[in-house]
Formats: structure tokens, C-alpha cells, sequence
């Protein structure tokens, strides 16, 4: 195996991932052997050694695991130093072992195992240390010969931790057992006849600290379990549109009913070949972490074969595509695909049919967030383009809406901008005055959300363009007044915005200006006294009479 393969696997996010790798592999020798030989028993040893520091810290020194399994044969080993080697069953892609040299100076694997009727050792380091790389390879077989003994195993050794970590630190026995536990739940529930002896054991410089198993009262029983059907997604032949397929997967959904003081929150998992997926990208809708039922919460894990088919090289990381990454990347020649979205979506209405009293707890918080929405004035429209998760605190929800509405308020302020910069160009005294203001307006009315009437905004657009053109009329900074040498008098102008010439109806005028009650009443925007007409009779007579 060449250093090449450390720049193809990055080290992966989850710390004790060496340590689950390790773990894996021991379930897998175990059950090869126990598919040869009826009635075998499997045990894993798993023993965790650390010295005190300067500060009488706990300080991780090494981990071992061993198993009785079938050990490391010629095909095995051959399949370890193959980068990408697809052989192996289980559907393991075989790059997990590049771990063992991200996390640790040296991994050692011992290896008892029998071929062709004889019996032999193996032993080889895993390292990327600069001894191992000058030489272009991160494994060294140290030796390999034939044994007197008679029996098979593999013990998995970690030593000199390369990244200071606290959680390899406060490792003890306990801990990792309840580490492996919340891994491997879905494995040991659908292994629990089979189930391997396990045994942790924690010393701390040298000396015994303690010991534990994990053993099937352990393990927390499967509640209920229920199988939903999703479909496949593909490209429409026109490339137009996406479509469902007649093509379907089962996804089975195990669900745990636990003790809220014993499970820490409820959660929704995938799982890939019997393994918990800590970042699958689906959240659990219907029930707040912390929330509990009648003292349960839930932990609801799904598995298939499309999950375990859709694993990558780094394990644990998942090739499902979603609804966004698919649109975009999707053409004639892409295959079909489960949108991970559809499962999140399909999953999750299954689990509250699963549990009515679940659907109560949904409820509870929808009407929650409707009172949160009323209290804070919160806008219907914004809300369903947010993400609010029902994990989500009443602070969090809030900061969401006000992010929106201030996103919301920049698309408005950069609209106004822009109108208040086309107000350079308009004539208040050009036939087409009324109908570009007007355009103007609709553009600053259709970016405002609607949280009020649209006539509210409409006011307030108008009234901030009209009087932002009022002041550019009187600093003489309109184009038509300086294109004009000398340009059209002001008072021209001033007249056709406040109130436009040859008009009679003030209500549509801006004489607001002046005084707001002008726009309530009857008028002419110019006319000879002497022909102005309320209801049809002119206001001034032609000829006036005086008494003597």
C-alpha cells in the first residue's frame, strides 16, 4: 500500500474511527469463522492502557483489539495492502485501514491463521512515520512463519496518538463501551444470537482500573419496526424535469423506545452495513431533541441496501445525492437515484404513523411557532422559505426571521437606490411622467413583502420617490434642467409634481406636500377662475351687481 493512497482517504472526522474500523474487522473475522465452524463462540478483548501527566491527567498511551476470528490469511492480507480492493465481503470497500495511519504513529496487527491445513503468525505495522514513507509504503510485514499453535486470532494495536485528543484522553472502559454501543445498536440488535463475548479492560500506569462487557441485556430492544417504500428519481427523457421512476427500495426504519434518563436525545440515523452514520444529512421532524413522551425518547435507525450500496471509500460518508446537487448535475446518461430529501421526507411520515403520540408533540410545537409568529408580528411568506428545525429555540427561530427580513430589507434599500437614481432622468412635465413614476413604484412594491396591504407599501414607495424628486427639482439637479441651458423654470416643474397640469382629480395628485388634507378635496390642477365648475356650476359669475 503507497503514501499516494493517504492524499485519496482524508482522515476522517469522527475520532475513534480507527478504533470502529478495528471493531468492524473483528465482527467480521468472528462471523467467517462462525459461517465454518457450527457453534463457535466469538470474543473480543478490546484493552485500553494510559499514563498519568505532569498535571496526574489521564494521558492515552495505547489501544488493543483482539478477536478470535479467522486472522489475517494470504487473500486477507493481499486485500489489506490493496488500495480499492473490492473483493472482500460485508460490501466493504477496504480503505478503512488508512485510519489507523492518520490517527496513530503505529498500528501493529499480530495475526494467527490457518491455510491449507498448516498453521502460521503474521506480523505487520501500519504507519506513516518517515521510515515507512522513504521507502514509499505505509505497511511493513515484520514477519511471517509457520507456528505449533493451533488456533486462530488477530489483535489490532494502537500506539502513539498523533494529534493530542481529550476524547482519547478520557477514554476509559465505560466510556468506550457506551461509545460502542450507540455505534453498533442496529448490528447487535439484528446479531443478538450470535452476539461475540466483549470485554473492556482500563489501566492507568499499569495498574488496573477496571472492566466491563457488553452483553445482550446491553442492548436496547427494537420497539417496532416498519418498512416504507421510496422511489427513484431520474431526468425526464426531454431533460426538462425530474421525474419518479416505477423503480422502488425498501428502507427499514427499527425504532427504540428508551428511558429518557438512560438515551441522551431522540435522533434519526442511517445505517451502512450495520454501522451508525454520524453525518447522514436527514434530521428527525417530529420530535425536538430533548423532548420526551410519557418519559421515553426515541432513536430511530434506517437501513438498505441503496444506503449500503452508496457508501464511499471513507466509511461512513455517504454518496446519496440531494434534490439540489442531482438538479444541477443530473443529465440523460445520470443513472436514477433516491434523493436524500425522499427519505428524510418519507421517513419521517412513517414514524409519526408509527406513533401517534409523536404527531401530539408536532402539533405542540406548530402551535408554539404560530405563537411566536403572532407575538412577533412574523411574516407567513418568510417563514416557509426558512429551514426552522423543530430543534430550533424560540431565540434561534427568531434570529432566522430577522436574517430573512434584513436579507429581505438590503434586495428593498438596493431597489430604492436604483429608483431613487432614475429620478434624475424623469420630467414632471413629459406626457409619459405619470406612467414612469408608476413603473417606478411597482418595481420598489414588488420586492416589499407583503406583511401589510400592498396599498401600504405602495404609499410608502410613492411618497419616498416623490419627495426624493422633489428636493433633486430644487437643487436644480434633474437632467432636463441642466440640458436645457437654464432648463425649464423650476416652478414648471414643482407644479406637474404636486399636482399635474390639466388634471382634476387631487386624489391622485402629491399635493400631500403642501398639506395632506388637499388631496380629500374637489379641484383643478390649472383653469381661469372664471370657468371652474363644482357639480356643473362655475363658481364665479360673469357679472357682478352692487347694491347701491
Amino acid at each position: 500500500m503507497f503514501i499516494g493512497v493517504l492524499h485519496d482517504i482524508k482522515k476522517s472526522k469522527t475520532s475513534l474511527q480507527p478504533i470502529f474500523e478495528a471493531f468492524t474487522n473483528a465482527l467480521e473475522a468472528i462471523k467467517l469463522k462462525t459461517n465454518l465452524i457450527s457453534g463457535f463462540q466469538g470474543e473480543i478483548e478490546i484493552v485500553i492502557r494510559a499514563n498519568s501527566n505532569l498535571t496526574g491527567n489521564p494521558e492515552f498511551n495505547s489501544l488493543s483489539i483482539s478477536d478470535n476470528g479467522v486472522g489475517f490469511d494470504t487473500a486477507e492480507f493481499k486485500r489489506f495492502n490493496t488500495f480499492k480492493d473490492f473483493t472482500k465481503g460485508f460490501k466493504n470497500l477496504g480503505s478503512g485501514r488508512i485510519q489507523f495511519a492518520h490517527y496513530f504513529d503505529s498500528t501493529e496487527i499480530q495475526s494467527l491463521f490457518e491455510q491449507e491445513g498448516k498453521f502460521f503468525e503474521r506480523n505487520f505495522i501500519v504507519s506513516k512515520n518517515e521510515s515507512f514513507l522513504k521507502h514509499n509504503a505505509i505497511v511493513l510485514l515484520k514477519h511471517l512463519k509457520e507456528t505449533e499453535k493451533k488456533h486462530t486470532n488477530t489483535r489490532v494495536t494502537f500506539s502513539g496518538l498523533l494529534d493530542k485528543s481529550n476524547i482519547y484522553n478520557a477514554l476509559d472502559e465505560q466510556s468506550l463501551k457506551n461509545s460502542i454501543i450507540e455505534r453498533y445498536v442496529h448490528y447487535f440488535c439484528h446479531n443478538i444470537s450470535n452476539l461475540p463475548k466483549i470485554k473492556i479492560t482500563y489501566y492507568l500506569q499499569g495498574e488496573f482500573q477496571g472492566e466491563t462487557t457488553i452483553s445482550k441485556q446491553d442492548v436496547p430492544k427494537i420497539d417496532k419496526t416498519e418498512v416504507v417504500k421510496l422511489e427513484y428519481t431520474r431526468l425526464a427523457d426531454n431533460g426538462n424535469y425530474l421525474e419518479k421512476t416505477s423503480a422502488q427500495e425498501d428502507f427499514i426504519i427499527d425504532a427504540f423506545k428508551i428511558d429518557k434518563n438512560i438515551l441522551k436525545s431522540n435522533d434519526l440515523k442511517l445505517v451502512s452495513k450495520g454501522e451508525i452514520i454520524e453525518e447522514s444529512g436527514i434530521e428527525l421532524q417530529s420530535l425536538a431533541e430533548n423532548d420526551n413522551v410519557k418519559g421515553f425518547k426515541y432513536l430511530f435507525l434506517v437501513s438498505s441496501n441503496y444506503i449500503d450500496a452508496r457508501d464511499t471509500n471513507l466509511r461512513g460518508i455517504l454518496n446519496i445525492p440531494t434534490l439540489d446537487s442531482f438538479s444541477k448535475n443530473a443529465d440523460i446518461f445520470t443513472p436514477e437515484e433516491i434523493i436524500l430529501e425522499d427519505i428524510q421526507n418519507g421517513v419521517n411520515v412513517k414514524i409519526r404513523s408509527m406513533y401517534p403520540e409523536i404527531e401530539k408533540v408536532q402539533e405542540e410545537h406548530d402551535f408554539q411557532l404560530n405563537k411566536l409568529k403572532e407575538m412577533f408580528l412574523l411574516d407567513d411568506a418568510t417563514a416557509k422559505d426558512l429551514n426552522i428545525s423543530i430543534n430550533d429555540s424560540e431565540t434561534k427561530i427568531l434570529e432566522k426571521f430577522y436574517e430573512a427580513e434584513a436579507k429581505k430589507s438590503a434586495v428593498i434599500d438596493a431597489s430604492i437606490k436604483e429608483s431613487i437614481e432614475t429620478l434624475d432622468h424623469l420630467d414632471t412635465t413629459s406626457d409619459d411622467y405619470a406612467e414612469k413614476l408608476e413603473s417606478e413604484i411597482e418595481k420598489l412594491v414588488r420586492v416589499i413583502p407583503l406583511q401589510n396591504k400592498t396599498s401600504l407599501t405602495h404609499y410608502v414607495a410613492r411618497r419616498k420617490l416623490v419627495l426624493d424628486l422633489f428636493q433633486k427639482i430644487l437643487n436644480k439637479k434633474l437632467t432636463i434642467q441642466s440640458s436645457n441651458k437654464g432648463g425649464k423654470f423650476s416652478e414648471s416643474l414643482i407644479h406637474n409634481l404636486l399636482f399635474q397640469q390639466q388634471s382634476e382629480n387631487p386624489n391622485s395628485s402629491d399635493l400631500w406636500i403642501i398639506n395632506e388634507d388637499f388631496i380629500y378635496f374637489k379641484g383643478s390642477s390649472e383653469k381661469q377662475l372664471s370657468k371652474v365648475e363644482i357639480n356643473g356650476e362655475k363658481i364665479f359669475k360673469k357679472e357682478f351687481h352692487v347694491n347701491s
